[in-house]
Parts: structure tokens; sequence; C-alpha cells
């Protein structure tokens, strides 16, 4: 590869586009960025383009390319151009004055995204694309395609593709992988770039700061309907023959076989014959372009699944809560951060695990936690931790790059309730209506024994009343989902156990959780004795059961198997036996700390830090992987919430087998 002259290069398609290329290109003169060059790819277009580009815009570099579709129009701009990076746009797309500026930004931060694409709308304020879907029978569709804008689509995402009508692309993932596929002409190209880009290890993201307004489609609107059908059905079938592996498609052959035949009957007959009979004359063609995919390809399609969702059908891509669920106990990939937001905290609990670090550290900036929070995709839950979450006035910022960067769906934010922070806390369910919250208040006893558990006088009746206050607001935010209670069981507070669970079932919350003792560095307080621990097992759950009567049935049932599959595991531990299902820590779960520093576990020494690598790059190490050697061999499994609630939930068998059959059989009282 030569080495570039200059850092981008804008590829534009046209045909007979005359009337609206000069909003493209003025938006173009006046990009903040300037040092790059265009070149207009036309096809024989009569309404006087040429003529109109050398008069009135001769800095673009016009080249007349007859009778060659948007595919090979763009791969003929590649070649002209020399850049480090190219901007594909359609003709009919005006871009925002800093769009180039932003995009380059962006790719010189990420060296791992190969290619990033823009929000695309209309005037009217609906979305045209925010990304790309395809099911595995190859069927995609644009995220939030005619849906009225919304925060939702205000997210980064990693995807399976991005439209080229408004995209930049590295050179260097082009040099590797090719260019645009000739023989799609039109359809289903980007959507075969994508995929190839993913499967040789290049991330593909969508990129919500880049912004662009699109007028759908202005040249293939004016193209026969069969000559549109029979191109998407013909690079469908390409596309699925030339990407997925062999098992892949014989597994999806039922959804696909059926798919084919349906489209032949309800779609134009001629189209479908005309595709069909292109893929068996070519079909020499298509196995040579399948091992040139497969010799680029570094993943498989079972690590493509987990990374990026590929439903079975695209309507499963809604809120089907079924096919969600089955999705996430299979899924297998990084999911789920805790991240300790500062060091600072207002109380003074004696069971704190996490005194060492406490006030020793300053806490990263929103530049750090943007810079650190930007190499994770499509992260399903997010806990706020510490110290004291509410601590940090600029939390509410932070709140925004974690949701903007990582497409959250939940938050969880524990909290000590020592400050009033109901202002504060609305304002966020605000400003991420899109987003879920559930916030835990640490609640350790009656009024004596939490006052003592965590050293700060009057702190009961201060979480109490917080408690009633942020229940009132619940009622106005469909988002803030729940209120729970934790607790931490010690030695101070067993004795009276009952009596506060029966005062926290008074309490409007959703539910009471219960953790054991994990740290003790004042040696005051300590875990109860195992046998004491094990009497209490049928009272938790009682206690459970009085929260859940208010739920519906499907959702009691799944939340009492949970709580009771949970306390019989905590119980193996105490009794020294290992869990019956692996751990999930640094698979689906990742600690971040509050100086930017990572951990597999928040119980496991650090592994590096994020300022300055990649996620990915950090679970590759030497201490990483003794540590996830440990954690396949059981050597640390632990009676903790966190990751033992999570790890349950990633195992079929578990799931489906131990925790039906426990769920029938009583909890031991000793």
């Amino acid at each position: 590869m030569t080495k570039p002259k200059s850092r981008a290069d804008v590829i534009i398609v046209s045909h007979n586009n005359r009337d609206i290329l000069a909003k493209l290109l003025d938006s173009l003169k006046n990009q903040s960025y300037k040092n790059f060059k265009t070149y207009l790819l036309d096809n024989d277009s009569n309404d006087g383009t040429s003529d109109f580009i050398q008069k009135d815009y001769p800095w673009v570099n016009f080249i007349d390319v007859p009778k060659t579709g948007p595919s090979k129009k763009r791969n003929i701009g590649i070649e002209q151009s020399d850049s480090e990076y190219i901007i594909t746009l359609d003709s009919d797309v005006v871009l925002t004055k800093d769009w180039i500026k932003i995009a380059m930004k962006y790719m010189d931060k990420h060296p791992d995204v190969g290619i990033c694409g823009s929000k695309l709308t209309n005037k009217k304020g609906f979305v045209d694309s925010a990304g790309g879907f395809v099911s595995r029978a190859m069927v995609s569709g644009d995220i939030g395609h005619e849906k009225k804008d919304a925060p939702k689509y205000d997210t980064f995402k990693q995807v399976s593709y991005v439209v080229s009508a408004a995209a930049i692309m590295r050179r260097e993932m082009i040099d590797e992988i090719g260019g645009f596929d000739e023989d799609y002409f039109y359809s289903y190209e980007d959507t075969d770039l994508g995929l190839r880009a993913n499967l040789a290890g290049w991330k593909v993201i969508y990129n919500p700061d880049l912004i662009g307004e699109h007028l759908f489609h202005a040249t293939v609107s004016r193209q026969p309907q069969i000559f549109i059908r029979a191109h998407a059905i013909k690079n469908r079938i390409m596309t699925l023959l030339k990407s997925f592996e062999v098992r892949t498609i014989l597994f999806n052959s039922l959804i696909i076989i059926p798919s084919l035949i349906c489209n032949a009957f309800n779609e134009n007959i001629k189209a479908s014959a005309s595709a069909y009979f292109w893929i068996l004359k070519n079909w020499k063609k298509i196995m040579e372009k399948r091992r040139r995919v497969f010799h680029t390809r570094k993943i498989t399609d079972k690590k493509l699944f987990q990374e990026i969702w590929f439903p079975l059908r695209l309507r499963m891509v809604g809120n089907n809560r079924v096919f969600n669920y089955i999705r996430q106990i299979k899924d297998k990939s990084m999911r789920n951060l805790f991240f300790f937001v500062t060091t600072h905290c207002n109380s003074r609990c004696k069971h704190c695990f996490y005194w060492k670090s406490l006030h020793k550290t300053k806490n990263l900036t929103l530049k750090q936690i943007e810079d650190i929070f930007s190499k994770f995709h499509n992260i399903h839950a997010i806990v706020l931790s510490g110290g004291e979450p509410f601590i940090r006035q600029d939390l509410d910022e932070v709140i925004k790059i974690l949701v903007k960067y990582t497409d959250a769906q939940f938050i969880f934010i524990p909290t000590n309730c020592l400050v009033d922070i109901t202002d504060r806390f609305e304002k966020i369910l605000k400003e991420n209506s899109h987003v879920s919250f559930v916030l835990c208040a640490s609640l350790d006893g009656l009024e004596n024994e939490h006052d003592y558990i965590r050293g700060v006088p009057g702190g009961f009746k201060k979480t109490v009343d917080l408690i009633k206050k942020l229940a009132v607001l619940k009622k106005s935010y469909p988002n803030f989902k729940q209120i729970v209670v934790n607790t931490v069981i010690t030695n101070k507070n067993y004795d009276n156990l009952e009596k506060f669970m029966k005062f926290v079932r008074k309490l409007p919350v959703t539910f009471q959780a219960f953790d054991i003792i994990r740290g003790d560095h004042q040696k005051m307080i300590g875990p109860p004795t195992v046998g004491k621990l094990k009497k209490i097992n049928r009272l938790r759950y009682k206690a459970n059961k009085n929260h859940t009567k208010k739920f519906s049935f499907f959702r009691r049932l799944h939340q009492n198997m949970k709580v009771k599959e949970f306390i019989r595991n905590q119980n193996r531990i105490l009794d020294g036996k290992p869990w019956p299902f692996p751990c999930m820590a640094g698979t689906t779960d990742f600690v971040i700390e509050s100086d930017g520093s990572a951990r597999i576990c928040e119980l496991q020494p650090k592994i590096g830090s994020l300022l300055k690598n990649r996620p990915e790059d950090l679970l590759q190490t030497k201490e990483a992987k003794e540590i996830f050697k440990k954690i396949k061999n059981h050597e640390c499994d632990c009676t903790h919430t966190c990751i033992t609630g999570s790890s349950m939930e990633r195992s079929l068998k578990n799931i489906f087998w131990t925790r039906v059959w426990g769920f029938l059989k009583p909890l031991p009282k000793k």
C-alpha cells in the first residue's frame, strides 16, 4: 500500500441528480474541515450535471462512468483517491457543518473501527437509518427506519452494517477485505461490506454525532420495481452464501427456504425467477467470493452473533420478551459493567469492602470517562458504585456519557440515602427517558443497628424518609423501574432480621435484596456463623415472596425461582462447594475502577488501565489469563450478589433444570 497523500476523500455517486446536488456540495463546501478532495462519479446523466459541476463547483473531480451501478462507481472513486479515509455519500444527502471533522476525530481515536456510519433523518423529523440489523435468514433492515426521531437513536452502537449514503471507511480495511462488490449493482451492497468488515475483525459503528439529512433513494425511486426486487433477492442470497459458515446456513434453512419460496409467490415472480437463475448461473463465481471472504475472516459466526444481535427474523428485533430473554441467556459477550464512579463517601460503614480505596484517588474527568466508555459497545446494564455515587455533582453528565457511548438499557445506582437526591435524580430520569433505572437504597437493620453499622447517627431516619420521597417520584416516571432495599447480613443485625424484614415490607419498595458481609476492616463486626446463615434461608425467601405478591404471575414465579436458587448457591459456597454453572466474570461482566483501571472481578487484582488500553487487549494479558484460569477451575466462587446473580442467568442447563428442580424442593433450615 502506498503512503496516503491526503487524510480524507469524498466519493459521491449520482445519476440525473442535478436538482439536488447543490445542497450536498454546498454542505461539503461549508465543512469546518477543509483538507479533502471530492470525486463525483456520474452515470451518463442527461440533465446537464456535467456542465453544472464544471461551472458552479470546479473543485469537484467529475468522472463520468457509463452504464455502471453505485458499487462500481464507488470502487472507481476509491481507486482514484489516495487518502487514509474514504467518505461515501449519496447525492441526496446534506451534511452538518462539522461532519467530516467529527468523523475523522472518531476514527483517529478508534483504530479498530473500519466503518463508521451516520444518523440519517428527513425533514419531517423521522429517522431514515440509525445503523443496520441483519437476520440470520439474511433479511436486512435499517434501525429506526420511518420512526420518529427519539433519544434511543442518539447512542453509539456496534452494528451489522451502516448505509453508505453517509459513511467513513478506513483505507486499511478496504485494502484488506476489498471494496464494494460490483455484482450487487443495487441493494445489500452496504450489508455485504459491513458483514465482511465484521468478519475480518473490524468494528462497524453507528455514530449519532454524524448527522445527515437524506432525501431517501432519489435515484433508485426512478428504477422499475421489477429491477429493484430482482437485485434485492439475488443479493440477499449471494450475501448469505458468501458470509456464513455452512452449519449456520443449514441450521437456518428451515427459515431461509420457506422465506425464498414465499418471495417467489408474494413478490414479482419474474423478479424472483431472474434472481434464482442468476445465482445458479454464477455459482462458481459466488463460491470464489466466499473463499476470499473466508480468507480474511478472523471471527466465527458464533462470535459474530454474540457481539452483534442477529435475530432469526427481523420481527424479533423489537420488544419480544421471550426472545430477548433467550438471547440474554445465550449471550456470552460483555454486556454488564460495574463502574466505581468515585472513591469518596459520606458514610463510615464498618462492613465496607472498598475501604482501602476510599478518598485515595481523584475522580476521572468527564473527558477521561468519555475516552474509556467509547471503547465499549452494546452494553445491557451498568452498575454505578463507589464510594457514594451521588457525591459526584456531575453524575448526570457522567450518566449521559455512559448512555451515549454504550447504549445501556439499564442503570443501577446504589446509594446510602444520606443526602436528598430527589431533584438530581429526577433530572437524570428526564434526560434519559429511554433508559430504565433501578435505585438500590442501603438499609442494614432497625434504627440503632443501621446507624451503628453505617457509622452515621440519624442515617436510618434519613434513608427511610428518602425512600418514601423517591416512591412518590417513581409514580411520575415510567423509566424509574424499581426501588430496592439492599441489606448486608452481619452478626450485628442478625438477631432482629425477622422484625426488620417486616418493617421493610411496609416500605414502598419493589423488594429487599440480601448480601453477606465481605468487608470487616475495623474488626468490629463480621458474618454470622454458617449455621446461623442457613437458619434464615426460609426467612429470606419469605421476605422475597411477600414483596413479589404484587407482581404478575409469571414475573412472580421467575423472581421467586431466581431468589431461591441464589440462596442455594450461597449455601453451596458456605459448604465449600463450587457453583453448578460457570462464572461469567470478565466474560459478560467487567469492572472499571474510579482511576480508570480494570478488573475481571472486583475481588480480583487489577489487570491494567483503560485510559491507555482497550478492554479486549487487557483481557489477553498474562495477569488476566491467570485470573481466568482460577475462575474456570472454580477456585474463587463467591457468595456475592453481583456476579452470582449475573452468572446464574447465563446457563441454559442451570435455568431450565437446576433452577426448576431446586424450586420444587424446600430450602434447608440448617
